[in-house]
Order: C-alpha cells, then sequence, then structure tokens
C-alpha cells in the first residue's frame, strides 16, 4: 500500500520558520538520505493566504513525502530520524504535525 507523510507546520503568533535553511540544507538533508531508503518523491507547499484575502495561511509549510509502504518511512525514520528532528531548531520554532496517509489514487 502506498503512503504519503504529511508534515505540516501550522502558523501561529511568534512562528518562526527560515524557508531559505529549510530548501537548501534540510530538505537536502531529507533528501540525500531518504530517496536511498524507499522515499519516492518530496512536495513542498508553502502557505501564502488563507481562503479569505489577505488573511494570513493556516499553516506556513506543508512538506509531502511519497513511499511505497509504511514500512519503508519507518525504516527511513530510524536510519537518521532523531538527527532530522534534531535540525528543526535551526529553522523553525513550530513544532510540526505529522500525518501518514494512505494513497487512494
Amino acid at each position: 500500500m502506498a503512503i504519503s507523510v504529511s508534515v505540516i507546520y501550522p502558523n501561529s503568533e511568534g512562528a518562526r520558520f527560515d524557508m531559505d535553511y529549510y530548501v537548501n540544507s534540510h530538505l537536502k538533508m531529507v533528501e540525500d538520505s531518504w530517496y536511498d531508503l524507499g522515499m519516492k518523491s518530496i512536495t513542498i507547499h508553502k502557505g501564502i493566504s488563507g481562503p479569505k484575502p489577505a488573511t494570513p495561511p493556516p499553516f506556513l509549510v506543508i512538506g509531502i513525502m511519497e513511499f511505497d509502504s509504511i514500512k519503508d518511512f519507518y525504516a527511513a525514520g530510524k536510519s537518521n530520524g532523531k538527527e532530522m528532528a534534531t535540525d528543526l531548531a535551526n529553522f523553525t520554532n513550530i513544532e510540526p504535525v505529522v500525518q501518514i496517509n494512505e494513497r487512494t489514487d
């Protein structure tokens, strides 16, 4: 069963997110490590607005990673997930929400 893993960074007062570091350092770490461990793709969505004009986005960033199976995701996370979690402090003060999704396409 193919899965996607959503890593969601909620927006709130005082939220800090360094997009440059995220794209050029953190994502590079993910790609360099996890493509070899079963990750098929990663897509980043940067929030630009809420549903009404001129409202802040409810989420600053949503990252979506694709894997063939939940087993592949867990194996990738086991390899260096702690290192990636530690790296969060380098680009954000937001505790991300992670959700594993079954692909239905």
